[in-house]
C-alpha cells in the first residue's frame, strides 16, 4: 500500500509538471484499478484517450473498467 500512494503521489506531481503526461495518467489509472478504486482509474484512462485517442490498449482498460463497474 506504501508503494501505491507514493505512487499516486508521483503521478500527482509530474501531473502539475506536464498535464499531457500520458504515461503518467496510465501509471495513475493503473495504480488505482489495483486498490479497486475503479471510477477514478476510469478517469485517468478517459483523460489518457482523450491526449491519444488511438491508444487502442489505454482503451481495452478502460472497457474493462467499464465492465468492472457494472457488475458492481
Amino acid at each position: 500500500m506504501i508503494k501505491d500512494n507514493a505512487t499516486l503521489q508521483f503521478s500527482d506531481e509530474a501531473h502539475l509538471i506536464n498535464q499531457q503526461n500520458v504515461f503518467q495518467l496510465q501509471s495513475k489509472g493503473d495504480c488505482l484499478r489495483e486498490q479497486q478504486h475503479y471510477k477514478q482509474a476510469r478517469f485517468c484512462y478517459e483523460i489518457s484517450l482523450k491526449i491519444n485517442p488511438n491508444d487502442e490498449h489505454q482503451n481495452n482498460k478502460r472497457e474493462f473498467l467499464i465492465n468492472q463497474i457494472s457488475i458492481l
